[in-house]
């Protein structure tokens, strides 16, 4: 793979993650960088791992219907979800009908499992060792 390639890949995963946190709540990582394997969607995010395969498409030309078809291929006994976008276009999600059910019930109870972050303390509360 060339490296303007995998540097671009890299950027989508990261803007992916950050869209799902965005729009779900839920923080995701790039697998590869942690995982190093093949065997792990692109990204992983809490709470889904077990159930759903997140594959990441950040380019200008997409065949959807291939791209699903691999991702199924590869997902084992997971659900696949296709996150794609073009420049300047907003990140959509590709699933099988069959499939929205279940993967709408796996992102609601990784919602529902998720750990609120806990919200800064505001400076006028912080103890001073005056």
């Amino acid at each position: 793979m060339a490296v303007n390639s995998r540097i671009k890949g890299k950027v989508g995963e990261l803007e992916a993650c950050k869209a799902v946190l965005e729009h779900l709540g839920l923080e995701g990582r790039r697998s590869q960088q942690h995982c190093a394997t093949d065997s792990a969607s692109d990204i992983l995010v809490n709470g889904t791992t077990d159930s759903l395969w997140w594959e990441v498409k950040r380019v200008q030309k997409l065949n959807v219907t291939e791209t699903m078809a691999r991702a199924k291929k590869d997902c084992g006994e997971k659900l696949p979800i296709v996150l794609h976008r073009r420049n300047h276009t907003p990140w959509l999600a590709t699933v099988a009908l069959s499939d929205l059910a279940a993967i709408c019930h796996a992102i609601i109870n990784a919602q529902q499992q998720a750990t609120p972050p806990t919200p800064p303390t505001p400076q006028s509360q912080i103890p001073t060792t005056d």
